[in-house]
């Protein structure tokens, strides 16, 4: 999964910056004024050796995380990495977001909040053949990717709720975007089920799950911006 990338690059890097600044707070690197020689000492430089300036190797310390606003100056959520868009037409920035303790992650362009992936219809995995069970959306271990589905033009988030656990899912429901002909259930190998939706039943399958909750989120103005 691309946010999987995504998150793991960011902290590998955050992790290398980490371990530069540990080093300099825990000794001082010097370059020698004529050798160019570079050596590690514990408190101050020696004579004719000038403290060694990593700034152009790992950039400057950084002070806070950068964040997403709106224009209101709203906070939308901490900037993890590039937008993980499943169009590659556009270019944006993954936030991740508290929801009641848990971190929830999705896209942000300058005009709009989108999801993560799908686009705008959302997968309710069950443990029953005919979806009649307790809804799930697929978890992650680190960020819970926020699933969008729009019902009367106006969208609902889900993401995926505590306790993460990995189960047995047999069938997965799903949210229609407005305008979509509910009939292509039939063509995916569905039956469509109370409310239009598809249910599709499949080889049983251990997926890490978590109960689907709504995303309360708030009312944000665009554009957005990161600082």
């Amino acid at each position: 999964m691309r946010l999987r990338v995504v998150i793991w690059a960011t902290a590998a890097v955050a992790a290398t910056h980490l371990l530069a600044v540990q080093l300099c707070e825990a000794a001082v690197l010097c370059q020698h004024t004529k050798s160019g020689k570079v050596a590690v000492r514990e408190a101050e430089c020696k004579r004719k050796e000038v403290p060694l300036d990593l700034t152009p190797f790992v950039g400057e310390r950084p002070t806070a995380a950068p964040k997403v606003v709106d224009s209101q100056g709203q906070e939308v959520g901490l900037v993890v990495g590039p937008a993980s868009q499943w169009d590659e037409r556009y270019t944006g920035v993954f936030v991740m977001r508290d929801q009641g303790g848990t971190r929830v992650g999705f896209n942000v362009f300058r005009s709009e909040i989108s999801p993560a992936e799908n686009g705008d219809f959302v997968y309710f995995y069950h443990e029953t053949p005919d979806c009649s069970s307790t809804r799930y959306v697929p978890a992650d271990k680190v960020i819970q990717e926020a699933q969008r589905a729009f019902s009367g033009g106006v969208g609902t988030w889900y993401y995926a709720s505590s306790p993460l656990e990995t189960r047995t899912i047999l069938a997965h429901e799903r949210l229609f975007h407005d305008g979509q002909d509910p009939n292509s259930c039939a063509n995916l190998g569905g039956t469509v089920v109370a409310n239009g939706r598809c249910c599709q039943t499949f080889a049983a399958d251990q997926t890490l799950v978590g109960p689907a909750a709504i995303i309360d989120l708030p009312v944000f103005t665009p554009p957005f911006r990161v600082e």
